[in-house]
């Protein structure tokens, strides 16, 4: 017969230990979503004309677009002021999710884009 008194701190000892273990991987677990990113101008600045069109396009160019997965393809809509993205059904949540919190919804139009 096994002695319950014996496994006790042994017990306590183990959920001590899980219950850290737990905390720790909440801070070092990586959920694959890009650290946030601050555009050199506002929303307000980008929507003035096609040239500033073509800088926020530059802009996610070379800063957002290598940090996001499923951009298949991008225009810039003058008439709206807006860039048209293309996402992959898969990414599409995230992608839209890091534009909104790092320039705003306002100046993207995210379209779904699924297997033909």
């Amino acid at each position: 017969m096994v002695n319950l008194k014996k496994i006790k701190p042994i017990g306590v000892f183990m959920i001590l230990f899980f219950s850290a273990l737990v905390v720790v991987l909440c801070f070092v677990v990586d959920f694959g979503v890009p650290k946030a990113y601050t555009p050199a101008q506002d929303a307000a600045y980008y929507t003035q004309s096609a040239e500033h069109m073509q800088e926020l396009v530059q802009e996610l160019e070379e800063n957002e677009f290598p940090r996001l997965k499923g951009i298949r393809d991008y225009t810039v809509r003058t008439d709206t002021m807006q860039v048209r993205i293309t996402v992959e059904k898969k990414y599409y949540e995230m992608a839209a999710a890091v534009l909104d919190r790092d320039f705003g919804s306002e100046l993207f139009d995210l379209v779904l884009w699924e297997l033909p």
